[in-house]
């Protein structure tokens, strides 16, 4: 696939198990494509200033799952990421 073929999308998101190399390859292809890279985990850490496992802690899997996906619903509205 061609740079300018990948444009077409709004942005790219990458899906796998922990630890497959999403972030690595996310890293890789954001400055290949001139795309910026956010890490969803890195995000909802920054946003809410605790970690993850402080969340799974006090909110469990479900409380965790329900952030994770009003901030993927955030950047599927945006342009120009690798998520």
């Amino acid at each position: 696939m061609h740079n300018n073929s990948v444009k077409a999308y709004k942005s790219i998101f990458l899906i796998g198990m922990m630890g497959a190399g999403k972030s690595s390859f996310g890293k890789y292809c954001s400055k290949e494509l001139g795309y910026q890279f956010v890490d969803l985990d890195e995000e909802l850490e920054n946003r809410t200033g605790v970690k993850i496992s402080e969340i799974f802690a006090k909110e469990g899997e479900e409380g965790f799952r329900r952030r994770e996906t009003a901030l993927l619903r955030e950047f599927i509205e945006k342009e120009g990421f690798i998520v």
